[in-house]
């Protein structure tokens, strides 16, 4: 699949911030979804610890995507285990996308 590399502005938004950032934007999205305080959700667990079931993950693709422009397949959510360590991968995109797609 070749990477899709998200609008300058989307890049802008995630880059200007850090993981940190996209860390709470994902939190907030979660504890949205599953109508609790973003502070109860734990961050460094896996996700069926938080409770986020596989199509809640497809939404937060969705999400992700409209919000920073950043496409994950299935795989890659999975794969990221959490929300911590999604944000670091979204992250990771923005920040490529910035530099250029290195």
């Amino acid at each position: 699949m070749i990477p899709v590399l998200p609008s300058p502005d989307k890049v802008h938004r995630a880059v200007e911030y850090g993981a940190e950032t996209v860390l709470g934007y994902l939190t907030s999205m979660v504890a949205d979804m599953k109508m609790v305080s973003a502070e109860t959700l734990p961050k460094n667990v896996c996700y069926h610890e938080t409770g986020i079931d596989s199509l809640e993950l497809i939404d937060l693709a969705r999400n992700i995507s409209d919000h920073y422009g950043v496409r994950l397949s299935m795989t890659e959510l999975i794969t990221a285990g959490g929300l911590r360590q999604l944000s670091e991968r979204v992250a990771e995109r923005l920040t490529a996308a910035s530099e250029g797609g290195r």
